[in-house]
């Protein structure tokens, strides 16, 4: 073999970056993907999804689900009406008394369950509850007149209700707290001046930005404003609560632009994705993907931005309205792994909301629905209906009227999808003479098609020639023969989602130096 000969081997490459100069990306990350997961060294189809559930009986803005009595519910919240299903009916379960809702797709569903009591809230209507001795959901007893939340959340035995609005006076930066409630009923009082109460409301004004949204975390209630952090500890006694300012550099973008892992918070503001564990906190994103995300979101539904944790995966999904967008829903999905430290990015539905729970559909417990006769019927009457151990991602489009369950199918519901890998710009440590590239051999395992390209630049301002396409059979082929000469070579595939793959590297064979030119 001439001494000019090279070997090139790119183990393991995970991750992308999108942030940096592809020349000054590690070869060993991705330049471009869409559609791949990163796990172990290797890199993979992404997850598919499909339907779930039947069809909703209206169109879902919002996601939450509960046990009640050894059933599993979703709670799924439509802009005038709120509904439940256990897997295999849809039950109306909005309030009888006070009229439909009338929030708008603006007014964004929010909540939570307090006590094993599921509340939700619009910030236009009452806040509403389901409580146990109720087969639907009713006004939050106790509610002050005139009084509006934009967001309400659970906390200990409390609910917090923040950015409120009295009578027609705006107050973005307050918040009132609600007295404690019992397991399976809703805090009765609200009261400000009710010395038998621990009910009460707070001014965070020390920065001028609108509270935006709350969370728990340990021991504290982290509230988050556009430009501030502050924490909130129960002390009782007279103040009931402590507040503190964590934070004044940083804040959130938008409602559920926080989740919670591993004792710390995952949030989004409008130019940073940090992590913090109520003392520090560090970017996540910087250098790495922060440029692609906020030039990614259309800024007229910026507020639309979500995040939700896949903790079965080690996954933060930030999920949001992408520029090419037609129905102002999100339809992409940027998810950095907390345990790989990985970026990658899918395509989602265009969803309103994306939630993490037990999805486990199951047939209907009713009795007149079982079909076996009572001689010969096995199963526990009002036994539990669900497998604990089925967490998944489960996403709701009002655009379909659907609800989408995340797994390990290979299309989107139903529609064979593409995943891509590309590397860009490589020069091997000189980038003054010329490569000759004659084979790629790429490390594949399992089965499907590649549709693989070469590239490559004279200079590194030069746009990517690319050479191909080239196909790949996994488990059949065993390297791309190619003839490419460029001083930075560039590699990447695109597969159908048919086939089950992995890939824990590639090898470039060519010369190495051919001159200069």
């Amino acid at each position: 073999m001439p001494s000019d000969w090279i070997r090139q081997e790119i183990k393991n490459p995970v991750g992308v970056n999108k942030s940096l100069d592809p020349t000054d990306v590690p070869d060993n990350v991705w330049n471009d993907v869409i559609n791949v997961s990163f796990k172990g060294g290797k890199v993979s189809k992404t997850q598919g999804y499909a339907q779930t559930f039947g069809t909703p009986s209206g169109d879902p803005y919002y996601l939450l689900t509960v046990i009640r009595s050894g059933v599993l519910f979703w709670v799924y919240p439509t802009l005038d009406a709120i509904y439940r299903t256990e897997g295999s009916s849809h039950v109306d379960i909005s309030r009888t008394t006070g009229g439909a809702y009338t929030g708008t797709p603006v007014d964004n569903w929010n909540g939570g369950v307090l006590n094993s009591v599921p509340v939700l809230n619009n910030g236009v209507n009452v806040p509403q509850v389901w409580e146990y001795s109720s087969s639907t959901f009713e006004n939050a007893p106790g509610w002050p007149v005139g009084l509006q939340a934009k967001i309400i959340r659970p906390y200990k035995n409390y609910l917090i209700a923040m950015n409120l609005t009295v009578g027609s006076v705006l107050e973005p930066v307050s918040i009132q707290w609600s007295n404690a409630s019992d397991p399976g009923f809703a805090p009765t009082s609200w009261a400000l001046n009710d010395t038998t109460s621990e009910s009460g409301k707070a001014f965070l004004a020390d920065t001028p930005g609108a509270i935006v949204d709350g969370r728990p975390l340990r021991d504290m209630f982290i509230i988050y404003k556009e430009d501030s952090v502050y924490s909130m500890r129960y002390v009782g006694g007279v103040f009931v609560w402590q507040f503190r300012q964590l934070f004044n550099d940083v804040g959130m973008l938008s409602q559920e632009c926080v989740a919670e892992f591993e004792g710390k918070h995952f949030v989004v503001t409008a130019g940073d994705v940090y992590v913090h564990n109520g003392v520090n906190k560090q970017s996540v994103i910087d250098n790495r993907m922060r440029e692609y995300l906020f030039s990614s979101i259309d800024k007229a539904y910026s507020t639309r931005t979500r995040v939700v944790a896949d903790h079965g995966r080690t996954e933060m999904w930030i999920y949001f309205v992408g520029t090419n967008s037609t129905s102002g829903l999100c339809d992409t999905a940027l998810i950095w792994n907390w345990t790989e430290d990985t970026w990658t990015i899918r395509d989602i539905p265009e969803v309103a909301h994306i939630s993490y729970g037990i999805v486990d559909p199951q047939t209907s417990d009713n009795w007149q629905d079982d079909p076996l006769s009572w001689n010969s019927d096995t199963t526990v009457w009002n036994d539990r209906n669900y497998n604990p151990s089925k967490l998944s991602i489960l996403m709701a489009s009002p655009s379909d009227t659907k609800m989408y369950l995340v797994g390990d199918v290979s299309t989107f519901d139903g529609t064979t999808f593409t995943s891509r890998i590309e590397k860009n710009s490589m020069y091997f440590g000189d980038d003054h003479n010329f490569k000759s590239i004659s084979s790629v051999t790429p490390h594949f395992t399992g089965d499907g098609v590649v549709t693989a390209y070469v590239g490559y630049q004279k200079l590194k301002s030069d746009p990517i020639t690319w050479k191909g396409p080239f196909t790949f059979n996994i488990g059949v082929d065993y390297k791309i023969d190619c003839k490419v000469v460029g001083r930075y070579i560039s590699f990447k595939c695109e597969i159908d989602s048919d086939g089950s793959w992995s890939l824990n590297g590639y090898t470039l064979e060519g010369n190495a130096t051919i001159g200069s030119r």
